[in-house]
């Protein structure tokens, strides 16, 4: 669904006139118009959209944690380059499960560990 939206937002720039993509602004909009499509979806589903009181601000927490991660994200390959995304994307499950175990919320059994030791070296040979 990210790529229909990406694809539909890039043919409404015209770079002839001047006019310029900001990634910054798509993240914000996909974000904003995620939260209906995922309302609508759990209402059908469920017939239980909103969530409970209590769960609101960690609902909104979890929305800007979200966006800012796409920002930072974006703004990370702007500063550092596409080379660099594409070496540190393929990590990212690895160091989530790193800092689970780290934190006492996952096991640490040697199953675990040797996937993690295998999916950090898939990771970076894919890069090489």
């Amino acid at each position: 669904m990210g790529s229909v939206y990406l694809k539909a937002s890039l043919a409404l720039v015209d770079p002839t006139k001047g006019e310029v993509f900001h990634p910054i602004v798509y993240a914000f909009a996909r974000e904003v118009a995620a939260g209906p499509l995922l309302y609508i979806c759990a209402y059908a589903t469920t017939k239980v959209a909103a969530p409970a009181r209590q769960d609101l601000g960690r609902v909104a927490v979890l929305g800007a944690c979200m966006f800012f991660s796409q920002l930072f994200y974006i703004t990370g390959i702007e500063l550092s380059g596409v080379v660099v995304a594409t070496c540190i994307q393929p990590t990212i499950p690895v160091f989530t499960v790193l800092l689970g175990v780290l934190l006492q919320m996952e096991s640490a059994n040697p199953q675990k560990l040797a996937g993690i030791a295998l999916a950090a070296v898939g990771a970076m040979s894919m890069v090489r």
